[in-house]
Parts: C-alpha cells; structure tokens; sequence
C-alpha cells in the first residue's frame, strides 16, 4: 500500500472519530471507520467498531457487508474479513450468518478457516453439523 493511500485512510479515520464524537451512535460512521482500519491493517481496531455498528443496529450488515467484502484489495483481505465478520457474529449467537460468512471466506481461499476450532467465539457451533460440513475438524 503507498503512503498516499495510508494518508487517505489516516484522514479517514480522523473524519469518522470526529462525526463518532459528535454522534456516536451512528451504526454507518462506526462500520466505515472499522472499513479505514482494516485498510491500514489495523485489524482488532476494525473488529471492535464493526461489533459497535452490530450492537448498535443488529442489520447494520444486511445491505453493506457484500459492499465491504469488495472493498478490500485483495483475495487475502476479503478473506479475512469474511472470517472477522464470521467471528463477530458467531460471538453474538447469530450462527445462520456466522456460516454465511465463513462459506465466503472458504470461497475466497482463506487459510486460517480451521481455526473456528480453536477460536472462543465459535465455541456454540462446534456441535453444529453445519460447521463440520463446511469446514472438516482437523484428524487427531
């Protein structure tokens, strides 16, 4: 990434901090500033606004999650997103779109989808058929 497209993500973040402080409440401004962390690769930044924006607003996503994943520039980065926003939901119970996400990291060639076994916040599906179907437990 040039320094010219990190500046323009710097002054990103710093317009979203500012309109946060004024409303913080405001599902977009946290979704968009998670959007300009993940850009920086300031990944767990980006996952506590994206959880904002969710806790803010449960639907947050329904409309914008497709338009993030073509966000980021590359099949490595749609991929973890895809994960982070699997993880984000699986921590709130809501494992229909959990899956929904971890099948679009899968797609997208993510290498760290064994994980959803070792990561707390996938601890409710671990049972689930629908994860093992998705992504085989690793043999011991």
């Amino acid at each position: 990434m040039t320094s010219h497209l990190q500046k323009k993500y710097e002054r990103a973040v710093k317009w979203y901090k500012k309109a946060l402080a004024e409303n913080e409440s405001e599902p977009a401004f946290h979704y968009n500033l998670g959007g300009s962390w993940f850009a920086v690769g300031k990944f767990d930044r980006a996952s506590a606004e994206y959880a904002r924006a969710l806790e803010l607003d449960p639907n947050a996503f329904t409309n914008l999650e497709e338009q993030a994943i073509a966000g980021p520039a590359t099949a490595a980065d749609r991929g973890r997103f895809s994960y982070m926003m699997a993880k984000l939901y699986a921590g709130r119970g809501d494992f229909d779109h959990a899956l929904a996400s971890l099948r679009r990291a899968k797609e997208q060639g993510y290498e760290g989808l064994t994980n959803v076994y070792s990561d707390r916040e996938f601890g409710g599906l671990w049972k689930d058929a629908r994860l093992a179907q998705l992504i085989p437990p690793a043999r011991r």
